[in-house]
């Protein structure tokens, strides 16, 4: 994802979603949230809520691999998805004045940062990483180190 300081600065409406193992919190804009289960059928519904609320956008952090499901389901649908720097989003949280970390609170904050900041993902690019990272990084890896033992 990358901050785009050519654009001019306009309000968007975004989808925060703090993502866990068992659940998934969601937050539009100024609107209340809702919570979906981790699930096949949980994150089926969460997009079709999605799409029937009109969201363009989905903000959501990286959680050890937790996210990547909901980023495929999303993907699917004419909902932008968009994994944000975790960092990025905890100083725009103590900056705005919210030091605590609520999975609901976690889900304001991303909706209020995509909100303010105008984020732009290279579609090519993010989904050729995902195949090289699912698919072809670790066998890549492997080899590696099996050449490195070999010449040892």
């Amino acid at each position: 994802m990358i901050l785009n300081p050519n654009e001019e600065a306009t309000m968007n409406i975004v989808a925060g979603i703090d993502v866990s193992k068992a659940h998934v919190d969601v937050w539009v804009s100024a609107e209340q949230g809702r919570r979906f289960a981790n699930t096949p059928a949980g994150l089926t519904a969460l997009a079709a809520w999605l799409a029937h609320t009109g969201v363009p956008d989905v903000g959501c952090e990286p959680t050890g691999g937790y996210e990547r499901a909901l980023v495929r389901q999303v993907r699917g649908s004419a909902v932008a998805e968009h994994v944000v720097h975790p960092t990025w989003v905890s100083h725009f949280a103590r900056a705005a004045g919210c030091p605590a970390k609520t999975d609901v609170l976690d889900a304001q904050m991303l909706a209020q940062y995509g909100t303010v900041f105008t984020v732009v993902r290279p579609v090519e690019k993010q989904a050729d990483r995902e195949i090289l990272k699912e698919v072809r990084r670790k066998p890549l890896v492997d080899q590696r180190v099996q050449e490195h033992y070999r010449r040892g």
